[in-house]
């Protein structure tokens, strides 16, 4: 059996940073299953020979390439099973071509992975119950609209799309609606310097109550194997106008919050009938006030800080899925809560608050500070006017309560952690 993987060359370094992938692989290697990982080579990108070195050390073969084909011959050769992946969501319209040479069965519309809108689209017009409505309109057309022709307030307005919160807003009525048109041009400015200006406005509906996340691996049949759910807390959680991720929390709590009924029913309506298969899904989805479950979006980015907290929290390994579909249901080894760090509005980036930092390493359910030991930039942003994270805070706790002690110290003391000019 074998395990195929696709990374970019500039991410190679990600499978010796992370103990996650060396356990993952040394749990593969002791079932006999080969791990060859594929990067496209790139003039402009040097990867230090020590990187190669390690990867290695974790018996896992590397192979540059130039061209698809090569793959495809190379992996024909190979005997007994192989199973494709890739945690780059901008590698998966490649790997799909690789499992079509090798003739395996692939999602009928992959695009889906990597545009929401596309998702909401065909979802809508099966299941419309279990996703955001929404329109777009071209800048011009939008300047344009009536109060008669928007949606029932609140709704979400953004520039365009595939750029994390940035120039995000809710609009609670026609008045703020041409505020906003007014100050677009801002985040237009923005997206141009990034490329990623389409002058698209997209409108779409507010969906109230708790975000969540579910990420599941479906095989060849159509078989689903489950992680557990995570709560998202968002800036808007907060009451403050932004929506970027504050933080994610795992608990017995949050387990109950999620109806497993409901949810394996929900998943069926938003990716079982669009038949989807061989591939790994991270579900975005809220729980309304009335209860309902909706679809914000799904992507394949299984990202190794996902792979990493499933592991301290249930001790379950997303790698491995593909091989052990039948695994059994892990119970919960620790409450975790990872913080992002991120500003509250722009300004000159002076450091962290080194009291505070203190205090928060002496919680009794502290497990991780990840942060730049150097200062990297001046200035820095919230997501609202561009994508902003400056690092994150981890907690574990097997105590609930003391858990959630220390959870409501860091969301009160969250706006003081990093310290401005």
């Amino acid at each position: 059996m074998n395990l195929i993987g696709f990374y970019s060359k500039k991410n190679l370094y990600k499978l010796t940073k992370f103990d996650y992938y060396k356990k993952s692989f040394s749990k593969l290697k002791k079932d006999n299953i080969n791990i060859i990982y594929f990067y496209q080579e790139e003039k402009d990108t040097k990867i230090d020979q020590e990187i190669f070195e390690n990867i290695k050390k974790m018996w896992v073969t590397i192979k540059s390439f130039n061209k698809e084909w090569e793959i495809i011959k190379y992996l024909k050769k190979l005997s007994w099973k192989i199973f494709i992946n890739t945690f780059e969501e901008q590698e998966i319209k490649f790997v799909n071509k690789i499992r079509k040479g090798i003739d395996q069965k692939i999602t009928n519309e992959p695009e889906i992975f990597l545009n929401k809108y596309i998702q909401r689209e065909i979802i809508g017009k099966t299941y419309p119950e279990t996703t955001v409505r929404f329109k777009k309109f071209s800048l011009k057309n939008a300047k344009e609209i009536k109060k008669s022709d928007l949606p029932k307030t609140p709704f979400i307005i953004k520039p365009t799309g595939w750029i994390q919160s940035s120039g995000v807003c809710r609009i609670n009525n026609y008045k703020e609606y041409k505020t906003w048109l007014k100050t677009i041009e801002d985040a237009f400015k923005k997206l141009a310097e990034k490329k990623l200006l389409n002058q698209e406005v997209l409108i779409e509906e507010f969906i109230d109550g708790k975000m969540y996340t579910i990420d599941y691996y479906i095989d060849e049949e159509q078989n689903i194997k489950l992680s557990k759910p995570v709560f998202v807390a968002l800036w808007i959680d907060y009451n403050i106008e932004d929506f970027c991720n504050i933080s994610r929390i795992i608990s017995k709590e949050i387990e109950q919050e999620v109806d497993k009924n409901k949810l394996k029913e929900f998943i069926k309506k938003t990716v079982i009938w669009w038949d989807i298969k061989n591939t790994f899904i991270h579900h975005e989805f809220k729980i309304n006030s009335k209860w309902e479950y909706k679809t914000i979006e799904i992507n394949g980015r299984i990202w190794w800080y996902r792979l990493d907290m499933y592991q301290l929290w249930y001790d379950i390994d997303l790698l491995t899925m593909p091989f052990f579909i039948r695994e059994k249901n892990k119970k919960l080894k620790n409450n975790i809560a990872t913080f992002a760090l991120y500003p509250k509005e722009e300004a000159t980036f002076d450091w962290f608050n080194e009291q505070l930092i203190k205090k928060i390493i002496k919680l009794e359910s502290f497990f991780r500070l990840n942060r730049w030991d150097k200062k990297e930039w001046d200035i820095i942003w919230p997501t609202k006017k561009w994508y902003g994270k400056v690092w994150w805070i981890i907690l574990k706790n097997k105590n609930i309560n003391q858990f959630k002690k220390d959870v409501q110290f860091l969301e009160t003391n969250y706006l003081n952690i990093i310290r401005m000019k």
